[in-house]
């Protein structure tokens, strides 16, 4: 008898149709996109959701916008947090990486308060690049350096190090035992999945939001799920629209050069 996975549903109604059922449960999930493709809308309905829908407690950690801004995101949906805040089936927390924060521990102790069961964290790019910075300045980062140039005995380029800090930033994140959405900035053109390049080989899935064109000129949005551990799911490009009603998603319309 085949073993059968845990799945949760999104909360986006046909995401979970592509998905065959939802995200299996404590998964790490990359959503990268360019600036403006949806990313945060996208993971502010997934813990929305979560905690109004299903009932499930949801954390969304914030690096860059203010908690007061994504509460109001929320609102102009019709989706309003502040019950779900004060039943502690959602938290909406601001990281401030610049003073100092010490993000893994305060996003533990969050999670562990209110027994989370979703994560997002928007956005792994500034979480990461501050994480890098800051743990090659203490001494925790130079014994990590020490001993990996005991393994490879040839000089370490910064990229490698700083790889090698984010698979350990992604393990902390995974133990939470969450299923987990990391935002990423993706340049228009590239090869990789990920500003950081290496993310997307970490994480469990990885959903892809972009731009594209029409032949006769307009740019919709698109999404496509690129990867996805433990489940089959539909490989196909949809269309996705951001509604007064959150995300919507349907087939590409004729005429759209993917």
């Amino acid at each position: 008898m085949a073993y059968k996975i845990e799945k949760i549903k999104t909360g986006i109604g046909e995401l979970d149709k592509i998905l065959l059922g939802g995200i299996p449960k404590g998964s790490t999930v990359l959503v990268s996109g360019a600036a403006g493709t949806g990313k945060t809308i996208f993971c502010l309905e997934f813990a929305y959701k979560g905690a109004q829908t299903f009932k499930e407690p949801s954390v969304y950690i914030t690096t860059e916008q203010s908690e007061e801004e994504l509460k109001k995101q929320l609102k102009t949906f019709g989706w309003d947090p502040e019950p779900l805040i004060k039943k502690n089936l959602l938290k909406i927390i601001k990281i401030d990486i610049i003073k100092g924060d010490s993000y893994i521990n305060k996003i533990t102790n969050i999670v562990k308060q209110i027994k989370a069961k979703r994560l997002v964290v928007d956005s792994l790019t500034t979480l990461s690049e501050f994480f890098v910075s800051a743990d090659i300045e203490e001494k925790r980062g130079v014994e990590l350096i020490k001993t990996i140039e005991n393994i490879f005995p040839i000089p370490l380029s910064e990229s490698l190090v700083a790889k090698t800090i984010l698979f350990r930033l992604i393990g902390e994140l995974k133990k939470l035992n969450c299923t987990t959405l990391l935002t990423s900035e993706l340049p228009e053109q590239g090869n990789w999945l990920s500003r950081d390049t290496v993310s997307e080989f970490i994480c469990d899935g990885v959903i892809i939001l972009r731009y594209l064109e029409y032949a006769a000129g307009g740019m919709p949005r698109s999404i496509l799920v690129r990867k996805m551990r433990g489940t089959k799911y539909d490989t196909s490009v949809f269309s996705m629209d951001i509604t007064e009603d959150g995300i919507k998603i349907l087939p590409l319309k004729k005429g759209i050069i993917v």
